[in-house]
């Protein structure tokens, strides 16, 4: 009986007979796409891994075909294929369904002739087993990603008779269904009528436009804001999140005497007097607009473009309305705009914009007094279907002659036939929503904007370049004709980057270096804006070697902690945002991973954009807590870079007077207590930093009522570390002399006390506030952390902190820990799934079986007869796993994947080779599933690595 036989035996007697069973990552489990967790992750996952699959599914929509689509040219590229079983019951299934089927070169699809057909299986093919899904979800984006489903999934060697019983109903109905043919398909695209969905029962003669959660929330909070006497506010909202309709329902909670709204564009005007006319109700005679040929007379509501409220002030007086909004405020910095906004004096100014943080020095938060409103970002939106939602696909730009496109291209490359085509190809096969194609394409150098549409219009594909230089007039006659039909594309390099409004845009081709977060998302939002019958927005990112390629997985999760780890999960785990999808094939995804390893994430450059951005929020230099309430620059970064947070503020600009001596004393704050791993320490400082002595009982009562675990060895753990009794007394690493042999607390008996000398250093203004910044930081820090337990799974920890964590006596320094480390009967183990830097006398494979079995090797020279064998095979050791990707990826941070033991019998010897020492290796049974989008990060999407013992 092979291992598999072994673990599929196990898996299901865990699934069918008793869960208390152990089992491994083939058992039968039901799928939802409840907690984080998809169908859509699922099926893509088995996509990847098999060999070959079959699908038969009822119902399938367009936009779920893209994110598939990516999957499917890697397959391509290794000979995989498969077949899709489906049908047109009810006619649900458009023909633009099966058009964009047949763009899929590896798969075959047939259609059922059987009335009826309402199957949901999916089979995958994984050389030594199979695996089955069924269940109630079709090919949709909404029953993949978002709908209450049950799917049962259920793994089977090729002899088992589940899978032989679908292999076998599967096969009947495939022989005796038809091939998709275009002769199918014109037949069908005759016949077909889409199908009428039953309307919503009307209550009112006309649908009444109510604020959506979102709006309503930044509704009350202006409208608190007002009532409070605050004169401004500013709302920041993701563009084509109806930032009109949000102004109107403010004036209308507001119900001011006269509005004043104020655009850049007249054509923008017309949209926002029919949105406010809509929302708030009234006779045409409440409404007027202040032009250069019309006046607004005593309209109520009065809409103007700010070029001519520039021009005409002298016109109105400055108390002539009591209620001013402005559109698009990050304009504010220009000389009109300040000109406008110093000669009115409303009694509230409401500003909009989509993007603050400006490149230029102008601070918008200044103007409007901080009083930041209300914040709606991309991926809120899209969770809350605001907008549209688009299908993201990031893919390899062409190779001409062994080169990849990348910054310093020449133009004449940028232009070779063969790279058109390329590009025309891959557009072709990812598609667009709709019949018609409205498209946008993003380029690097206007010479190229200007020629690539001149190309594209001579291969049948109609566009027109637009560039900085072109009339505003010229630019609204190419919108009109892209709406209009008569072009597919408009390319631009930067133009379409803000404040142009095409909602029929169905297609975005980025063709350029990512130099820019803000600047990315501009231009993915010119397509997210809804429009009557748009379903989904295609993005394709032609990938080359560029150097900023590590922005990407940053700019659509809108990370700001610049942690490498967290950019590479997005790239392996590929999120979803509500409906929308992140691909990218294989080519891609290893280009964006090259340039995520090999960025400066922490680079001063960087660190300086987002300190600057902050403090024009704030008004005021960031505190390293702000930071964190941000969700920007994880502390780490402050810790490791610059040891205390004063330092860093020093590099910005700033001037901090603290004194030398008690440099230390934050610095221990900082790299020993406050990333939050175990919040105790900040606790017991926090309230002697207010009455400078507890007892160790209400200590402890303060522990529970923070939701902490408590016991006797944490107790005596958190003493030793704040009276430095846990460190060394020498030494670099780990030893009392780092932190200036200064102790924190005095213990005496049942009573804890602030030492004195810190008490006196807390009589400094500024000591005080950045110990009680590091303090507030540790706090926040701690809420991603369990603390009923000392250790917090699919967390990262680096040795030390495990160490610590688990109460061991003293300090360890990381050699001194290696691979694995006891304390009595306590193990904990630790692996570096990736080292490409191994000895070649590495030749066992440290790898997982499954999801919660690893292959676990000891260190060199170890037999079965050594001490090192007899801990670990202790029926009672308490064995606890860490696991990173790389040191280069992850440098000193492990992931604990939780308690582990053991498998009976797993224990073997053999001599390595080359060196012909003795090693001995187990089989460890994890109690929890490894992660899914960690163990997908690890796989590195299913291709088998290496592991390889840290410290062998």
């Amino acid at each position: 009986m092979t291992w598999m036989d072994n673990q599929l035996r196990a898996d299901l007697q865990n699934g069918f007979i008793d869960s208390s069973l152990p089992a491994g990552s083939l058992g039968p489990e039901i799928l939802t796409n409840r907690q984080g967790n998809t169908i859509f992750s699922e099926i893509k996952n088995e996509l990847r891994t098999c060999t070959s699959f079959k699908m038969a599914v009822a119902f399938i929509t367009p936009a779920v075909l893209v994110p598939i689509k990516s999957i499917m040219m890697d397959l391509a590229q290794k000979g995989i294929g498969g077949e899709l079983l489906t049908g047109t019951y009810l006619q649900f299934n458009a023909p633009k369904v099966f058009a964009e089927l047949m763009k899929i070169p590896n798969l075959t699809v047939r259609l059922t002739k059987e009335t009826g057909f309402h199957q949901k299986g999916y089979w995958f093919d994984h050389q030594d087993y199979e695996t089955l899904i069924i269940g109630s979800a079709n090919l949709t984006m909404d029953a993949l990603l978002k709908n209450a489903e049950w799917c049962l999934k259920v793994n089977s060697k090729h002899q088992g008779a589940v899978v032989q019983q679908f292999a076998a109903d599967f096969g009947d109905q495939w022989q005796a269904a038809v091939q998709l043919t275009a002769g199918w398909l014109t037949a069908y695209r005759k016949d077909w009528q889409a199908p009428v969905l039953r309307p919503a029962l009307q209550t009112t003669r006309s649908a009444l436009i109510t604020p959506n959660a979102m709006q309503k929330a930044a509704c009350e909070r202006i409208e608190t804001l007002r009532q409070a006497g605050e004169k401004r506010a500013l709302v920041i909202s993701a563009t084509g999140t109806g930032k009109t309709y949000l102004a109107a329902f403010a004036v209308q909670s507001a119900k001011p005497n006269r509005v004043l709204v104020v655009a850049h564009r007249e054509q923008l005007l017309l949209k926002a007097r029919a949105s406010f006319q809509k929302i708030i109700g009234g006779q045409d005679q409440d409404y007027g607009f202040f032009t250069s040929q019309q006046k607004p007379g005593t309209a109520r509501y009065v809409f103007a473009t700010v070029q001519t409220l520039a021009r005409h002030l002298d016109q109105i007086g400055p108390a002539d309305f009591d209620y001013v909004i402005i559109d698009e405020v990050h304009h504010a910095g220009a000389a009109s705009y300040q000109k406008i906004i110093n000669w009115l004096q409303p009694r509230f100014l409401l500003g909009l914009t989509a993007t603050p943080d400006r490149t230029d020095d102008f601070n918008v938060y200044a103007l409007f007094n901080y009083q930041l409103a209300y914040e709606i970002r991309l991926q809120e939106a899209l969770s809350e279907r605001m907008l549209c939602p688009f299908q993201f696909v990031g893919v390899s730009d062409y190779v001409w002659q062994g080169r990849t496109v990348s910054e310093k291209t020449p133009l004449k490359h940028l232009l070779q036939p063969e790279r058109v085509d390329w590009i025309i190809k891959v557009a072709e096969y990812y598609g667009h929503d709709g019949d018609v194609l409205h498209g946008l394409i993003f380029c690097s150098r206007t010479k190229e904007a200007q020629e690539l549409a001149a190309l594209l219009t001579q291969r049948g594909y109609p566009a027109q370049a637009l560039t900085g230089q072109d009339s505003a007039a010229r630019r609204e006659q190419a919108v009109a004709r892209l709406q209009a039909g008569e072009l597919v594309y408009l390319i631009t390099v930067d133009v379409f980057n803000e404040g142009i409004d095409i909602p029929c845009v169905n297609q975005v081709l980025m063709l350029r270096d990512t130099q820019s977060a803000i600047v990315f998302l501009q231009q993915l939002g010119r397509g997210l804006r809804k429009a009557p019958g748009k379903q989904f927005l295609t993005v394709i990112d032609f990938i080359g070697n560029y150097q900023h390629n590590y922005l990407i997985p940053q700019a659509l999760t809108d990370d700001h902690s610049h942690q490498r780890s967290r950019a590479i999960q997005t790239l392996s785990t590929e999120p979803t945002l509500g409906i929308s999808t992140i691909s990218f094939t294989r080519l891609a995804y290893e280009r964006i991973l090259t340039s995520v390893e090999k960025a400066q994430l922490t680079g001063m450059s960087l660190l300086k954009s987002e300190f600057n951005q902050l403090k024009q929020r704030l008004g005021r230099a960031p505190l390293m807590a702000d930071f964190q309430r941000a969700g920007i620059l994880d502390e780490s970064i402050f810790a490791e870079k610059f040891k205390i947070y004063p330092r860093f503020l020093q590099k910005m600009g700033e001037t901090v007077r603290l004194k030398p001596q008690t440099e230390s004393v934050l610095q221990f704050l900082t790299e020993e207590l406050a990333n939050g791993k175990r919040q105790h320490e900040l606790i017991l400082l926090a309230a002697l930093t207010k009455q400078s002595t507890i007892t160790v009982a209400d200590f402890s009562e303060q522990l529970r009522q923070n939701g902490c675990w408590v016991d006797d060895a944490t107790l005596a753990s958190v003493k030793r570390v704040l009276t430095l009794e846990y460190y060394l007394t020498k030494g670099k690493i780990g030893s009392r002399i780092r932190y200036g042999n200064q102790p924190l607390i005095i213990v005496t008996g049942q009573q804890i006390q602030l030492h004195p000398q810190i008490q006196r250093y807390l009589a400094d203004a500024e000591f005080r506030l950045f110990w009680n910044d590091a303090i507030e930081t540790g706090r926040l820090q701690a809420s991603k952390y369990d603390q009923k337990k000392p250790l917090t799974l699919n967390q990262r920890y680096t040795r030390m902190d495990a160490v610590k964590l688990l109460n061991n006596a003293h300090y360890m320094v990381p050699n001194g820990i290696g691979g694995y480390y006891f304390m009595g009967e306590t193990g904990i183990l630790f692996v570096t799934y990736h080292h490409p830097h191994a000895r070649a006398t590495v030749d066992f494979n440290n790898q997982f079986r499954s999801r919660t079995q690893l292959s676990f090797y000891s260190k060199t020279n170890r037999t079965l007869a050594s001490r090192d064998a007899e801990k670990l095979l202790n029926p009672s050791a308490s064995l606890h796993l860490f696991v990173k990707n790389s040191d280069e990826q992850d440098q000193s941070q492990f992931v604990y994947l939780g308690p582990c033991q053991v498998m009976p019998g797993s224990a073997h010897e053999f001599l390595q080779k080359g060196t012909n020492k003795p090693i001995f290796g187990v089989e460890l049974l994890l109690k929890h599933p490894v992660d899914q989008s960690l163990y997908l990060t690890w796989q590195n999407e299913g291709l088998v690595h290496q592991f390889n013992q840290a410290d062998s």
